[in-house]
């Protein structure tokens, strides 16, 4: 080979066509025009432009009184909200987002002016895309934001409204709908909001959750100038019960700017009453002391005779009976199932303790319940008294929830009611169908989603990230009704019960803030408050790359997963299990949440819960025998 630069020259396109090889199929084929691909189902752009903005093609040669005086045709974005507007009995159009339009609808482009038709029956729908924009162009980048919220939507105007208000901007509507992220707007609204319907100490309560979970500076706010020695010591006090809750989170107002020179160097709240209170441990005992002086004496309380067998055993344990052989074990495992009263022997014995002015704290090491030895790790029977006998979910849903949008006393009637299942897919349809059969107005929320990385933000599309969904985190469009049961999905002040699977009972829904009465539990009754919090996903092998969600730490808990359910004793339960359960002890889990077969009703998809040859159902038990040895 030569080494001139001639032929050190590689000219790859004349290499390919050279070297391919056309065969006479191929070659006859194109000849004829024949498609060489298809797409299937076809895809539409669908335009996007704010009120007074259009798109023109103009040839160089004409005048600007030619261009101006040709009619431009209609886009798919007027011609959208003209039929909305001229076919207001359409449903179907109403509830249709815009990039949905086209999946029912036809744009006739032949037609003068250009306009949408139902589609023809026997005719497949399009993908709809509509045209990305830059977050630089702000109004139509928020315009199309807000396509993707606004069903039946019939003009500009109708964009910008929500909640009966006309905002100036789109931007303005997007943020007050929650779509973006604003957290001094948020948290000035989130506190006057408070104010209105909330006593101090639930404010107090309030202020270290919204915190801890927006990683903000707004600790800042309370350091205000204070005119007297009056209010200067209740500003201290205020910062104590602050700092109190966020210290157990890994904060301490001491050493924030700002703080180190206002913060109180003693603790003189309740000093009257309680001289020798001046540590938060201190704090804890003596709130805990009153609680249980409060609670009825174990002595009277209504044993049966195998939870006094355990609780006399273990009391004298704990408080060193006389009687008690020091060498015999202190380890106590109480074992029994659902709704038997081993809570009730826990919270008795954490009383008895108390009262004799010992420091009693209740913790879960582990989320593991106990299984019985003897079941088999493969499939087993259903009895006939807990099968439900019918293949239609909402059989099932009637049964557990009978008379749902006439029931009274919502808390009393949603308390120990539930549907259990394996998955949380299932679990949002079942949500979603009992909701629409509770009365009174929905109240929809969205969430604020963003890439956590700020060079990837541009690139993620923000439809993807409204898109994801995990049992951890809250849906972007949380909706809800008052009176609606809803879970924790965040341990938020877990000294006032708001612990991660915490389930409550909407009682009122603000912009801001949820109030909602605690369902089950020791604090049962207690009215919370919840503000919108903000969740952190990490990259994981579903999802990519880190991305935040600031939404309400809730989900609608008509329904909910059979891990979740674990340590709660309910009334009416119904097991839904369109596949079998997924991991370790689950069955037993769902089994056990009742105290009676009567209880529960298990409805199994009869393709999976019939063997061969064998009578009556069965599912499939999942247990490890490893967990026993």
């Amino acid at each position: 080979m030569g080494s001139s630069a001639q032929d050190d020259h590689q000219d790859e396109i004349k290499k390919f066509l050279d070297a391919r090889y056309v065969s006479a199929s191929e070659a006859c084929w194109r000849i004829m025009s024949f498609p060489m691909h298809k797409e299937y189902p076809s895809t539409q752009r669908l335009d996007i432009h704010l009120e007074n903005d259009r798109r023109v093609y103009f040839n160089e040669n004409e005048s600007s009184d030619q261009v101006l005086s040709r009619t431009l045709p209609e886009t798919t974005l007027k011609a959208r909200f003209k039929y909305n507007l001229e076919n207001p009995e359409d449903n179907e159009a109403k509830q249709t987002l815009y990039p949905d339009f086209c999946e029912k609808y036809d744009f006739h482009k032949q037609q003068n002016p250009r306009v949408w038709r139902p589609r023809r029956s026997g005719f497949g729908g399009a993908i709809g895309r509509v045209y990305a924009v830059s977050p630089k162009d702000i109004e139509k980048y928020h315009l199309r934001i807000l396509l993707y919220r606004f069903p039946g939507a019939t003009s500009f105007t109708y964009m910008r409204t929500y909640n009966g208000r006309v905002y100036p901007s789109y931007q303005a509507t997007a943020r007050a709908m929650g779509l973006l992220q604003d957290d001094n707007n948020e948290w000035n609204d989130t506190m006057s909001e408070a104010s209105t319907t909330m006593s101090p100490q639930k404010i107090r309560q309030l202020f270290p959750e919204d915190y801890l979970y927006r990683r903000q500076q707004k600790a800042r706010a309370l350091n205000q100038p204070v005119p007297t020695e009056i209010t200067d010591e209740m500003y201290g006090h205020c910062l104590l019960d602050l700092n109190q809750i966020l210290v157990a989170n890994q904060f301490d107002l001491k050493t924030m700017d700002g703080f180190k020179d206002v913060f109180p160097t003693v603790d003189t709240r309740d000093t009257h009453a309680y001289p020798e209170v001046s540590t938060p441990l201190e704090r804890m005992h003596a709130t805990l002391l009153i609680e249980a002086l409060e609670a009825p004496d174990p002595n009277y309380l209504p044993f049966n005779p195998s939870q006094l067998i355990a609780y006399n055993a273990i009391q004298r344990c704990a408080l060193a009976d006389e009687n008690y052989d020091a060498a015999q074990s202190k380890l106590f495992f109480i074992d029994g199932p659902g709704g038997t009263g081993k809570t009730f022997i826990i919270n008795a014995l954490l009383d008895a303790v108390r009262k004799q002015n010992h420091i009693a704290i209740a913790v879960a090491s582990t989320g593991m319940v106990t299984l019985p030895e003897d079941i088999p790790s493969d499939f087993v029977r259903i009895p006939d008294e807990m099968y439900f006998n019918s293949t239609n979910l909402l059989d099932l849903l009637a049964a557990v929830f009978p008379n749902i949008s006439n029931s009274s006393t919502i808390d009393q009637y949603f308390a120990k009611r539930v549907i259990l299942t394996p998955k949380n897919q299932d679990v949002s349809v079942i949500n979603n169908l009992l909701l629409d059969n509770l009365p009174g107005r929905k109240f929809t929320y969205y969430s604020y989603d963003q890439v956590c990385d700020p060079q990837l933000r541009m690139q993620v599309p923000l439809v993807l990230l409204n898109s994801i969904e995990s049992g951890s985190l809250p849906p972007h469009e949380l909706v809800l009704r008052v009176g609606s049961p809803i879970m924790i999905l965040r341990n938020l002040d877990p000294s006032a019960g708001l612990c991660n699977g915490t389930r409550l009972i909407v009682k009122s829904l603000g912009v801001r803030i949820i109030e909602a009465t605690i369902a089950t539990g020791p604090k049962a009754g207690d009215v919370v408050y919840t503000p919108r919090i903000k969740f952190i996903t990490e990259a994981n092998g579903r999802i990519p790359f880190d991305f935040s969600r600031t939404q309400f730490p809730v989900r609608l808990a008509f329904a909910m997963t059979i891990n979740k359910s674990q340590g709660q004793t309910l009334s009416n339960v119904g097991l839904y299990l369109p596949s079998h359960v997924l991991s370790h002890g689950q069955l037993y889990v769902a089994m056990s949440r009742v105290n009676k077969p009567s209880s529960i009703r298990i409805m199994v998809d009869p393709d999976i819960s019939v063997l061969e040859n064998l009578p009556s159902h069965y599912t499939h038990n999942i247990v490890y025998s490893e967990v026993f040895q």
